[in-house]
C-alpha cells in the first residue's frame, strides 16, 4: 500500500521515527498494567526503557509504575529510562505460565463466552457452563458476555461487552444477566 497523498502519511512516519527512537517501542514486552471500564494502563518494557501508555476516559492520573510516580494524561505516552528485568516479563508473556484461579457465577442455565480459549473464542458451544472455576494466565485481558439458550438458539445479554483483567490474588466474579 502507498501512502503518497493520503492523510495519514505524516502521523505514520511520526510513529515509526518515534519506535525507531525508541527500545521498549521497537522490541519491548507488552504489559498491560491496570484495565477497567475507565482506563487502560499498558507498558512495553525494554533492558533500558519502559513506553508507558495511559488511556483515560478523562482528565490526569498519577501512577506508580516500575518504582516511578508518573502524571498520565489521557492519551499518552511516557518513557521511563533506567535497567530494567524483562525475563520474567517476556516468559509470562509468552507463554501464560503463571496462572490465576478465579471462579465465575451468575444465573441458572447461562454459560460464560469471550475472547480466548478458555472462554471458548466466542463460539456459545464451546463456552464455559456456570459456576466455574478458571484458570486464567495472570496478566491476561478477557472480553466476555453471558450467553443462555442451547445450540442454535443462543441468546447472548444485552449491553458492551464485560472486561477481566487476571491479577494475582483475583477474587470471585460474580454475574448477573442484564
Amino acid at each position: 500500500m502507498r501512502f503518497v497523498d493520503h492523510p495519514l502519511v505524516g502521523h505514520v512516519r511520526e510513529a515509526l521515527s518515534r519506535r525507531r527512537a525508541h527500545p521498549s517501542l521497537d522490541h519491548g514486552v507488552p504489559k498491560v498494567l491496570s484495565v477497567d471500564g475507565d482506563h487502560l494502563l499498558l507498558a512495553r518494557v525494554s533492558t533500558q526503557e519502559v513506553a508507558l501508555t495511559c488511556v483515560w476516559r478523562a482528565g490526569s492520573h498519577q501512577v506508580t509504575a516500575f518504582g516511578q510516580v508518573v502524571r498520565c494524561d489521557t492519551n499518552q505516552t511516557t518513557f521511563l529510562r533506567g535497567t530494567f528485568d524483562v525475563a520474567a516479563l517476556e516468559h509470562q508473556w509468552r507463554t501464560g505460565a503463571k496462572t490465576v484461579s478465579v471462579s465465575f457465577s451468575g444465573p441458572v442455565g447461562t454459560r460464560l463466552v469471550g475472547s480466548g480459549a478458555e472462554l471458548g473464542d466466542w463460539a456459545p458451544a464451546k463456552g464455559q457452563a456456570l459456576p466455574v472455576t478458571l484458570e486464567l494466565p495472570e496478566g491476561g485481558v478477557f472480553e466476555f458476555k453471558l450467553v443462555r439458550g442451547e445450540a442454535g438458539k443462543f441468546e447472548w445479554a444485552g449491553g458492551e461487552n464485560q472486561v477481566l483483567f487476571v491479577q494475582a490474588g483475583q477474587g470471585p466474579v460474580s454475574l448477573s444477566w442484564p
